[in-house]
């Protein structure tokens, strides 16, 4: 569970491919997702969360690199400092959809 103002968690792992191969399985991974689009950053897919009871929503950010991959789950609402691994559970279903999808 994070604390922070607002609650965020984020992890980087190497991707082994091309970046234009890793944005492309990116795609197909946020697909599979509940999630929601908000906009295409230009390095980095941007899309939200549904709420839930206990969180208002999470913005999530997937930012590809040459060598690594990074995503960064983050409360929607500002004040909100506690996320009950609302967060984390985003990020590690994000690289287990992505994993499946290589």
């Amino acid at each position: 569970m994070a604390i922070g103002l607002p609650a965020y968690h984020e992890e980087r792992r190497k991707h082994l491919m091309s970046k234009a191969a890793c944005e492309a399985c990116v795609e197909k991974t946020l697909e599979q997702l509940p999630w929601l689009k908000i906009g295409f950053m230009p390095d980095a897919f941007d899309y939200r969360s549904q709420g839930t009871m206990l969180t208002f929503a999470e913005r999530i950010l997937i930012y590809v690199g040459e060598t690594e991959i990074l995503v960064k789950s983050t409360c929607l609402f500002p004040g909100q400092f506690l996320d009950f691994g609302k967060n984390r559970k985003n990020v590690e279903e994000f690289f287990q959809y992505f994993e499946f999808n290589r």
